[in-house]
């Protein structure tokens, strides 16, 4: 998949990744879709994210369960009324909002 994304993926030296290292990203790029959905495809089964907290608590997400959850909050936001593409401007009661529904969608 880094090829995808990167113009050149070895590098010889630290040298030569400071004048080689670029990054190539598609004006329709989505991270959920194009990076976690490809994971989920093609390692379902892939620690994607694990949360802890300073209690010892942890969860473990797959790229599977991430690409699960994401369809349910992008099902959410549909049966809203917000299509595919639309985009808001972020301030911190949207952010909020955005952490309930991501909250709500995993539980």
């Amino acid at each position: 998949m880094l090829e995808k994304y990167l113009q050149k993926v070895k590098f010889d030296s630290l040298d030569d990744f400071r004048t080689n290292f670029n990054i190539k990203v598609p004006d329709n790029f989505n991270f959920g879709y194009d990076v976690v959905d490809e994971w989920a495809k093609n390692a379902p089964h892939k620690l994607a994210l694990l949360w802890t907290n300073d209690k010892g608590e942890e969860h473990r997400y797959t790229f599977a369960d991430m690409k699960r959850m994401s369809d349910r909050v992008a099902s959410f936001y549909l049966s809203l009324g917000i299509e595919k593409g639309a985009t808001k401007s972020d301030d911190d009661a949207q952010a909020q909002d955005r952490i309930l529904v991501f909250h709500y969608s995993i539980t």
